[in-house]
């Protein structure tokens, strides 16, 4: 499960900005875990890509 809104999904990766950061992190009951912050929307959608698909590199044809 994923979330592109934040919050905290039933043992899901979310992502979320904050201020003027975006955040990636694992929700499970109710916590977030593997807290991880990025300057960029781009960066933070990289790197949940490599967490969903396994680290499958990130196919060259994305936008940004």
């Amino acid at each position: 499960m994923v979330s592109l809104k934040g919050g905290r999904p039933d043992d899901g990766f979310a992502i979320k900005r904050e201020g003027a950061k975006w955040i990636v992190y694992y929700s499970e009951r109710g916590g977030r875990s593997n807290i991880e912050k990025f300057d960029s929307e781009d960066a933070a959608c990289r790197r949940l890509w490599t967490l969903v698909t396994d680290g499958l590199p990130v196919p060259e044809d994305l936008p940004g």
